[in-house]
């Protein structure tokens, strides 16, 4: 009974993780066809939030993007 419940919980994750790699791989396609504007800042945001739990470091990297252009667009929501 307990490999059971552990078998199902290593499985969850792993179906978890690779959600949210085809999450990503779908923002990435979208965010390289967007322009430097409110929508782009959007996907950068929505990018961030599905590399968070799995790659934090590139998370961060993307927030940072996603303010930088908020900022020079001057996007107040960014």
């Amino acid at each position: 009974m307990k490999k059971t419940i552990v078998t199902l919980a290593i499985v969850g994750v792993f179906m978890s993780a690779k959600a949210q790699s085809i999450e990503a791989d779908s923002l990435k396609r979208s965010l390289a066809k967007t322009t430097q504007d409110s929508s782009r800042v959007l996907l950068l945001s929505d990018l961030c939030k599905a590399y968070w739990s799995y790659k934090p470091d590139t998370a961060l990297l993307l927030a940072q993007q996603g303010l930088s252009l908020a900022k020079q667009i001057r996007y107040p929501r960014g």
